[in-house]
């Protein structure tokens, strides 16, 4: 029977008549859900970016030290095996440094791809850039620094359990060049750490959840990433102001800048404490605590007051 010229059909207006015309077939199966709405696939959309950092680097590090060795002992760079890998030893932080640049390309990748869709399917998930000028950068640094300052003695007064393998990680440090250390620990790991954690993880929690949570989520990652409570609870409180100056700001830009302020004094500060036995006076210490305070809750309020908002939180 023709669908078309049944006289039996009756119109949504009860008048008898043929069927309205359609451009589709009379049959249309159920449409299947949209790719990337289920949960399970939002979960691993969050493992996979922390996944590639961590194993990708060990990976590419693991190939590399591989293949130097080999190379090194046919072309008889070391006068022994065990010269060759002192030499490796020594070098760990220079060759994880090589390593996670590599790691951050496929990162740029998906965060740029995550971008351009949600310009395509949903412009309204996109962050507004708000114009920064010399000033705002400026507040940036001091609100980081403060920052930087008050949960370093917070966390120093709580004594929390640090690294097991604190002591091997200083001596690692110790014969690695401060220059090594600025490009690979205060440039390269912020580009990269912050591309998982903000670019990719927090940025897709804020697709499906306000952005406080997001936030907060992505900190409490960010947190145990890092593998040990002390540097956890470091880590945690800092990526939590890094998504909200993300978040503001509406760049990646600006996290990436926070987390360069804070690997930069981390390395050069223990380069100075291990050259001096300072021990701080109680009064100067509650005296910069205070003052720490102080600064963070000022500037916070400068930078997120209402008039200034850029995205809204």
């Amino acid at each position: 029977m023709d669908r078309f010229t049944n006289d039996d059909y009756y119109g949504d207006d009860g008048i008898p008549g043929s069927y309205p015309e359609r451009n589709t077939r009379f049959y249309e199966p159920p449409v299947r859900q949209r790719r990337g709405s289920g949960i399970i696939y939002k979960l691993w959309r969050l493992m996979y970016p922390v996944l590639i950092h961590s194993f990708g680097i060990e990976i590419i590090s693991t190939v590399f030290v591989t293949l130097f060795l080999t190379l090194s002992v046919l072309a008889g760079m070391f006068l022994s095996e065990t010269a060759a890998y002192e030499f490796i030893y020594e070098n760990q932080i220079a060759i994880s440094g090589a390593a996670e640049v590599i790691v951050f390309v496929p990162l740029l990748v998906f965060f740029m791809r995550d971008e351009q869709e949600r310009k395509r399917i949903n412009p309204q998930g996109c962050l507004n850039k708000r114009k920064k000028g010399i000033t705002d950068w400026l507040v940036i640094a001091g609100f980081t620094m403060s920052l930087l300052l008050l949960v370093n003695l917070l966390v120093s007064f709580m004594q929390l359990p640090g690294a097991e393998n604190e002591q091997e990680i200083e001596e690692l440090y110790n014969m690695t060049s401060l220059w090594v250390q600025i490009i690979v620990v205060g440039i390269v790991a912020p580009f990269c750490e912050e591309m998982v954690f903000r670019g990719l993880i927090f940025r897709r929690l804020r697709d499906d959840v306000d952005p406080i949570y997001a936030a907060l989520i992505s900190a409490a990652a960010f947190g145990i990433y890092h593998g040990n409570v002390e540097q956890g609870v470091f880590a945690g409180i800092l990526g939590f102001a890094f998504a909200m100056l993300y978040e503001h700001y509406g760049t990646i830009a600006v996290p990436i800048f926070c987390h360069m302020l804070n690997n930069f004094y981390a390395t050069l500060a223990n380069e100075l404490y291990s050259a001096a036995d300072f021990e701080m006076p109680d009064p100067v210490y509650f005296a910069l605590l205070a003052g720490a305070l102080v600064a963070v809750i000022s500037l916070a309020i400068f930078i997120f007051r209402d008039d200034e908002k850029c995205n809204e939180y």
